[in-house]
């Protein structure tokens, strides 16, 4: 368990401190918050207020770096040099975090990202300090995770207070500024008696106050008092991971012995109660291939049966497909953790049912996959579309891997984790509401696709614009370009500088830097788009024609 006693050097009070103040940009920097807007351009319009909650934008990218910058030095202070090994990790870290800083995207999807940026942190300081729990890269990263989320941040939660007292008590300068500090803490409610009846004395030092309140924002004051508070677990939590992991205390928990004792005990239940029904749930497969197999692989030639529409023929078992196809992968880990193994580490017969079922679960992705295909060329993209075909692609890499193991032994956890962080970092990248609307224009424009769905374009984040400009110029159906007109020309975006930090980073800002797109309005100045894909002539041109 390595319960060793804390023991601090120096730069373990001042790093502390440091912390609390990440603890407060936490909140400050990645809570949703709520500005003045008009409908439809964020993700929760306030009628009635006429407020929109932003979802956090630079902000998070600001932090995750922040916190990478001072991992790499306070790391580094103690001894613990990148290697091989964690700087795909930080590589990883890094092209996360850009999504918040590129792209609008949706808060279910921001979510979902921060979550992983949290995990490949943990996973990179626990690879950085030499206190992962297998030592390689392995299907035990998971296991790092539950250790480093648990038992070294929780473990040494406290470790930030007892750092602020004894990282500095032999420094009589930190000890000083500390007291400074808890004294100016304690006078407060003085000093801002005396600054408010300084306020009403005088006109020209209430000007003066209220130019350093705007510039502080201080009309937040309530809301910064509250985030310094929050921000408090938070700050322990990071300092509990960064010390635990640079000084080896809590970090044996979980070990790879450890995890192999137990799933030594969980051998308990005899080989043919496991392998028989496998081998019944193969057979059913074989069959439903036998059986339906003219039906099924039809999708991959291109070929629509008859009295099929397309919608009918993909949605015609696609998410009972994917669903076989999830429980196999619980099947296959059933099988291998409960059954007993008798003296061979790798029981032919299990090898064999599981590679069989490996290699039919293959089959059934991929012929879910030719029928979200057919049915994606034939009716367009949509976000709910393009993140299913996302997890089958994630599915097919896991099975794959898996059928290769149940031929010959080897370390299978390693391409699972590569191909998982792969995707994942490919999906955020990707920026999928600018490949939705892309796709779905191209389609339309060039012919390929009989219409284009406006509803599923306007639902989308900001990276719909320049396609829907597209469609205001050469549209062939009128209905379809006034459409795209009026919804541009009812959009406007204004949002002050000094709100980026709130989240909205991505509002006029960000993209046009990233993409070096230099904007210009319409002529009556209520939208702005790419100009490279609008001008104040189609504009017009368009409005005419559509009207």
């Amino acid at each position: 368990m390595n319960n060793r006693e804390y023991t601090f050097e120096k730069g373990d009070g001042a790093f502390a401190v440091f912390m609390l103040v990440c603890g407060f940009l936490f909140w400050e920097w990645l809570w949703p918050k709520s500005v003045p807007g008009t409908e439809g351009q964020y993700f929760d319009y306030n009628m009635m207020s006429g407020d929109l909650t932003v979802a956090p934008g630079l902000g998070v990218s600001l932090l995750i770096y922040t916190l990478a910058a001072a991992g790499l030095v306070y790391m580094r202070v103690r001894g613990h040099r990148q290697t091989a090994r964690s700087l795909p990790w930080l590589c990883a870290l890094a092209a996360g975090a850009l999504p918040f800083l590129l792209y609008q995207g949706t808060i279910g999807m921001h979510i979902l990202l921060f979550f992983f940026e949290a995990a490949v942190f943990l996973v990179w300081l626990a690879t950085t300090c030499g206190t992962t729990v297998g030592g390689r890269l392995s299907g035990l990263v998971f296991f790092d995770g539950l250790a480093q989320l648990f038992p070294v941040a929780f473990g040494n939660f406290t470790g930030l207070f007892r750092g602020l007292r004894d990282g500095t008590k032999e420094r009589e300068g930190s000890r000083r500024t500390l007291t400074g500090a808890l004294g100016i803490l304690i006078a407060l409610p003085v000093i801002c008696g005396v600054v408010a009846l300084l306020y009403a004395a005088d006109e020209g030092f209430a000007a003066l106050a209220r130019s350093i309140a705007e510039t502080l924002r201080l009309e937040n004051l309530g809301r910064y008092l509250i985030e310094a508070a929050v921000g408090v677990p938070v700050a322990c939590y990071l300092y509990g991971a960064f010390y635990g992991n640079t000084h080896g205390r809590r970090t044996g928990a979980i070990t790879e012995e450890g995890i192999a004792r137990s799933l030594a005990k969980a051998h308990r239940i005899p080989a043919a109660a496991v392998t028989a029904p496998v081998a019944v749930l193969c057979g059913f497969y074989v069959l439903f291939f036998i059986g339906m197999g003219r039906y099924l692989f039809s999708a991959f030639a291109g070929d629509l049966p008859d009295a099929y529409s397309y919608a009918e023929y993909a949605r015609k078992g696609f998410f009972e497909l994917c669903g076989v196809a999830a429980i196999n992968l619980g099947v296959l880990a059933f099988t291998w953790w409960f059954a007993k193994r008798g003296q061979a580490e790798r029981p032919k017969r299990l090898c064999a049912f599981g590679g069989i079922l490996s290699a039919l679960t293959i089959l059934l992705v991929l012929t879910a996959m030719s029928k979200m295909m057919l049915y994606i060329g034939e009716y367009g993209l949509t976000r709910m579309r393009v993140h299913t075909f996302w997890f089958m692609i994630l599915l097919l890499c896991v099975f794959a891997a898996l059928f290769v193991w149940h031929l010959r032994a080897y370390n299978a956890g390693r391409p699972i984790v590569c191909a998982a962080v792969a995707l994942v970092l490919a999906l955020f990248l990707a920026n999928t509401d600018g490949v939705v609307a892309r796709y779905n224009v191209d389609g339309y424009l060039s012919g390929k696709c009989e219409g284009v769905d406006m509803t599923t374009l306007f639902d989308l984040s900001d990276a719909k614009y320049a396609s829907l400009a597209r469609l205001a110029e050469e549209a062939p159906d009128p209905a379809v370009r006034s459409l795209a007109v009026n919804y541009l020309r009812g959009v406007k975006v204004e949002v002050p500088l000094r709100d980026v930090f709130d989240g909205s980073s991505y509002l006029g800002l960000v993209e046009p830097l990233i993409y070096n797109l230099p904007y210009k309005a319409l002529e009556d100045e209520s939208v702005r788009i790419p100009y490279m894909a609008w001008n104040r002539e189609s504009s017009a041109a368009a409005a005419t024609v559509a009207g």
